[in-house]
């Protein structure tokens, strides 16, 4: 958060529902611990706002209160877009792969069920996950205003998990570890996540720009949905 709060001048607020699932704990997860306080934060990070830390920081917490941080900012952010005043707003959230997971899936599906109960972080993922990188970047638009024959929608899911601000090798990688194989890092370009597999070619040395002829443009068209529909083919197997 610091280089994009200097470059743009901003104030973040250091907020108590954004952190990491099941809360502050040590290596050791049976014994207790908190995370900084008020005062720790604001003398860490100068300008910060931490006035809704607790001073005594904060400690672990049940999946059943993960599930309802969850469901909070996902309210907090769609009353934001219902009443803002302006005609766009951004707002930037600095956290963790698995709420960020957990709060993209509530975003753009509401109606699901986030589970709330079980034993650890584990138990909240039943249906799927959504791996992230470190610095990985989702683009979510709420309150959308659709026009006549539009999707009748709130929420946009403009990209997630995006990288291309890193170079490959500094790309860490999903933990592929957890799937039971490895062999995708050869090709999805997000690290290779403790597969020990590294991508097998380099994107910008095998894509290239086609000429601007309309035939040209019409034949890279065809080739990209190709190869779209291959992957998505391989992926239903």
């Amino acid at each position: 958060m610091e280089p994009l709060a200097r470059a743009l001048d901003l104030r973040p607020c250091v907020h108590p529902d954004l952190h990491e699932i099941p809360g502050f704990y040590l290596s050791n997860p049976d014994l207790p611990a908190r995370g900084p306080g008020r005062k720790i934060l604001e003398a860490k990070f100068e300008g910060y706002d931490a006035s809704s830390i607790p001073e005594d920081g904060q400690g672990k917490e049940t999946i059943e209160r993960a599930a309802q941080r969850v469901v909070a900012v996902g309210e907090l952010l769609n009353g934001w877009a219902r009443t803002t005043e302006m005609e766009e707003s951004i707002v930037v959230i600095v956290a963790h792969c698995d709420f960020l997971c957990l709060l993209t899936k509530h975003l753009l599906n509401p109606v699901a069920s986030i589970t709330d109960s079980g034993h650890s972080v584990e138990d909240m993922f039943t249906d799927s996950f959504w791996a992230m990188n470190n610095t990985g970047i989702n683009h979510i638009v709420l309150g959308v205003k659709p026009p006549v024959n539009a999707y009748p929608v709130n929420s946009y899911l403009l990209y997630f998990n995006r990288t291309d601000h890193l170079p490959e090798e500094m790309r860490a990688g999903v933990t592929f570890k957890n799937m039971g194989f490895y062999q995708a890092a050869e090709w999805a370009r997000v690290g290779e996540g403790g597969s020990g597999l590294q991508p097998v070619f380099t994107e910008r040395d095998v894509v290239h720009r086609p000429s601007e002829s309309w035939t040209a443009r019409v034949t890279w068209a065809l080739v990209g949905a190709a190869v779209s529909v291959a992957l998505l083919s391989l992926a239903r197997r």
